[in-house]
């Protein structure tokens, strides 16, 4: 018994972490830089992070979070709640009052897909 519940248990594991995993493997191969217009030159993705298409969702994740997760909450949150957007909070010191978080290390994208 304690030997189906171990193999039961690695499977388990494996498949978590293979789900985790495919985040930070990349950008999918028909990942597009599709360029809006804007000012800053900035090109979106034709798709989300974590989705294989464009049809697709993809991961949920709190601004300046680069892992989804299975709830939203002030409490999991990377800030407490009462020093979001001010000094201490950790998105805010890196790059202050700008909130600009486009290619640091509180952009999902950049951080699960890479430089490109």
């Amino acid at each position: 018994m304690k030997r189906y519940f171990f193999i039961a248990t690695c499977i388990l594991m494996s498949l978590t972490v293979g789900a985790q995993s495919s985040l930070s493997k990349g950008a999918p191969a028909n990942v597009e830089a599709v360029d809006l217009g804007l000012p800053s030159g900035t090109k979106w993705a034709n798709m989300n992070v974590g989705a294989s298409s464009p049809e697709e969702y993809g991961a949920y994740f709190a601004w300046g979070e680069i892992s989804p997760k299975s709830s939203y909450s002030w409490d999991n949150y990377m800030c407490p709640k009462n020093s979001c957007g001010e000094p201490g909070d950790p998105v805010y010191d890196l790059v202050g009052a700008k909130a600009d978080i486009a290619g640091t290390n509180f952009d999902a994208a950049k951080m699960n897909w890479g430089e490109s």
